[in-house]
């Protein structure tokens, strides 16, 4: 029975394979001989498998299902998530080779002390109950890493809210299971887990408040210094293009401001419950930046006229659009214009058009 079972149309892993039972001659005793002592099997080697750092097929089809519990029920996990995903990754310095993706926001709670990471705590434990859960499940033998699991997560957010939305639970859309696929399919495992992680690389990640001379505009004002702020955090230390940059930064196309600020999304299609099965994964954060902002500049959004419309409020550091409950950052609005100080970053606002002109180019960039 044990060789024949099935889960989920997935073969449980046999202990011998049907190859070599096959070829058992017919005259082989089918139990052990009496007279062999009962002390040698007992110390006979164990044929369980040793857990894996890789699940297989069968093992992800249960990982799938326990996360799409958890997401039908709480759609902020979604951008939560996400923004977990990056908060780890992000801490990588490529001039002394330390942070990154390396699980330490799960496994390391002085972590999310942090200012930075204080609103991933529980969707993080949330996370990590999950992979305990799965770890012990008695379908699975698998030992993975924490570092593995919160990009997987992410993963998972992009694939199940891109295109098409809908539940990963129903087996007879063709759909889900092409989504399904890709999620069992499309990731690389093998991530290895930090054992000595260092607070000090939150400062890789970029912040909310560089240093400026207090004005929008110019060579040393807010959106310069944020465009700064990106090149020196996500191109110098993390080791990223403007390009991927720019395409990184668009994950705030879901999830919520939820840190500081009023918690308002970036995009009205990002809110947690902007679909009956949550925010959508698209293009529409570069495309409120090139085609929603009215400003074609950063001197146009800081004069009077257009000024910084659509949003109604400035907080110095970030913008309000009180009539849509829509909140941005500097580091936000300095994709949405040409550079000031290309001494200080590059031009990103390229590279914000291109994906606002294509949902498809950005999946793909993503």
């Amino acid at each position: 029975e044990v060789l024949a079972g099935t889960t989920e149309g997935c073969p449980l892993p046999s202990r011998m394979p049907s190859s070599i039972l096959s070829e058992v001659p017919s005259d082989v005793p089918s139990k052990v001989p009496s007279e062999v002592p009962s002390e040698v099997l007992s110390k006979s080697p164990s044929r369980q498998p040793s857990a894996k750092i890789v699940p297989d097929e069968c093992e992800l089809e249960i990982l799938i299902d326990m996360m799409e519990m958890d997401v039908a029920l709480n759609h902020n996990l979604l951008g939560q998530w996400t923004r977990a995903a990056f908060h780890d990754a992000g801490t990588f310095n490529q001039i002394t080779n330390e942070g990154g993706a390396n699980g330490c926001l799960m496994n390391f709670p002085p972590m999310r002390e942090e200012p930075e990471n204080e609103h991933l705590n529980e969707p993080l434990k949330r996370l990590e109950a999950i992979k305990n859960d799965w770890h012990s499940h008695p379908d699975t033998c698998v030992n993975v890493s924490s570092a593995d699991m919160i990009q997987f997560a992410m993963f998972f957010v992009v694939v199940r809210q891109s295109n098409l939305i809908e539940p990963l639970d129903d087996l007879d859309s063709p759909n889900v299971i092409a989504k399904r696929n890709l999620l069992k399919t499309g990731f690389s495992w093998g991530r290895p887990d930090e054992t000595q992680c260092d607070t000090m690389w939150v400062d890789n990640l970029p912040g909310f408040s560089p240093p400026n001379d207090g004005n929008i505009a110019g060579p040393n004002g807010r959106c310069a210094a944020a465009g700064g702020e990106i090149k020196t955090k996500m191109m110098d230390r993390n080791g990223f293009t403007a390009e991927e940059a720019t395409v990184l930064i668009g994950a705030h196309t879901i999830g919520h401001l939820r840190h500081a600020f009023s918690g308002n999304p970036w995009v009205p299609d990002g809110a947690d419950n902007a679909t009956p099965d949550g925010p959508v994964f698209n293009n529409k954060y570069h495309d409120f930046l090139i085609n929603t902002i009215v400003a074609n500049d950063a001197s146009q959004f800081a004069a009077p006229s257009p000024g910084i419309v659509p949003f109604t409020d400035d907080f110095f550091d970030w913008f309000q659009d009180g009539v849509n409950e829509l909140d941005h950052v500097d580091t936000d609005i300095a994709l949405a214009f040409p550079s000031e100080n290309l001494g200080m970053h590059p031009d990103f606002s390229v590279h914000s058009k291109a994906f606002a002109d294509n949902n498809a180019f950005f999946l793909s960039k993503f």
